[in-house]
């Protein structure tokens, strides 16, 4: 999943990473 991931997104956040993106993208 790390290939999915932002690139700005630390490799620990993964599945997380994806949700933050959303978030912020939402904003």
């Amino acid at each position: 999943q790390a290939d999915k991931r932002p690139a700005h997104m630390p490799t620990g956040l993964n599945n997380q990473g994806s949700i933050v993106s959303v978030v912020f993208h939402t904003k």
